[in-house]
C-alpha cells in the first residue's frame, strides 16, 4: 500500500512540543541596612509567590505555569529582622528587602555555605493589616494587601537610594515627568548608543546616528 502523506502543517504542529517554564533569575545587592533580592520575572501574581522570612533563613517559591520553583531556599549569611523585612511586587520584577540585624556589616554572600537549622518564624497574622473576614476576597488570604502596599510605598519614599539604585531612580523620575518627545529621545539615545548616552533633546537625537558615532570613536582610538 502507498503510505499517505501527512499535511505539512499537521506535522509541524505535532512536532512542536510545549516549552517548559524556566527557573526565574535573580540578583541581589546591599547597603548598610538592607539586603535586597530582585527576582527578574515580569507579571508575577501574588497568589503565585510564597516568601517565608526567618531570622537566619529565607524561602522563596514562585509558581510558573503550574510548576513550583524554589528560587531561594537556605540559611542566610547573617541574621535579619523579620518584622522589618518586606516584599514588593512590581510589573517587571519582584523585590525582597531584608533588614539586616547588624547594620553596616557587609555580607560576603546571600546564602551561607553551612546550613543552620532555626525555629521557623513567619510574620504573625496580627503584625499584618487585615480586612473583615466576612467580606469576599479575590484570594484566600485575609491580609489587606492594599494596606500593606501603602505601608511599603511610604517606607520606600522615606528611604534614600544609593549608588546605581539612586541613579536609576533619578532616570525613572525624569522619564515619568517628561513629554512624549523627551521619552522618545531618552529611549533612542540610550538604546542606539549602547547605554553610553542618555539625552532628553529629541531634536538632537532624531538627527544623530549614535551607532556610527560610537564606531568612529572606536576607530579613532585604534
Amino acid at each position: 500500500p502507498v503510505p499517505q502523506r501527512q499535511p505539512a502543517g499537521a506535522a509541524a504542529t505535532s512536532a512542536r512540543a510545549p516549552i517548559p517554564p524556566k527557573m526565574p533569575k535573580y540578583q541581589y545587592y546591599q547597603n548598610d541596612t538592607d539586603m535586597t533580592i530582585a527576582i527578574l520575572e515580569p507579571g508575577v501574581q501574588r497568589e503565585d509567590l510564597r516568601v517565608d522570612f526567618e531570622p537566619k533563613r529565607l524561602t522563596v517559591i514562585l509558581t510558573k505555569q503550574g510548576v513550583d520553583f524554589a528560587v531561594v531556599c537556605g540559611s542566610l549569611y547573617e541574621e535579619i529582622i523579620v518584622d522589618k523585612s518586606k516584599v514588593r511586587i512590581k510589573d517587571e520584577k519582584v523585590l525582597i528587602k531584608m533588614r539586616k540585624k547588624t547594620e553596616k556589616f557587609e555580607w560576603q554572600q546571600l546564602i551561607s555555605k553551612v546550613e543552620e537549622p532555626t525555629p521557623k518564624k513567619i510574620l504573625d497574622e496580627e503584625e499584618v493589616p487585615t480586612v473583615d473576614k466576612t467580606k469576599n476576597r479575590a484570594y484566600a488570604s485575609h491580609r489587606d494587601w492594599d494596606a500593606i502596599e501603602r505601608n511599603i510605598d511610604e517606607q520606600e519614599k522615606q528611604e534614600k537610594p544609593e549608588g546605581d539604585e539612586a541613579l536609576n531612580k533619578l532616570f525613572q523620575d525624569i522619564y515619568k515627568r517628561s513629554d512624549e518627545d523627551t521619552k522618545r529621545a531618552m529611549v533612542k539615545s540610550f538604546q542606539t548608543s549602547g547605554g553610553t548616552v542618555l539625552s532628553t533633546n529629541w531634536g538632537e537625537v532624531a538627527e544623530t546616528d549614535y551607532e556610527k558615532k560610537a564606531r568612529e570613536e572606536l576607530e579613532s582610538k585604534k
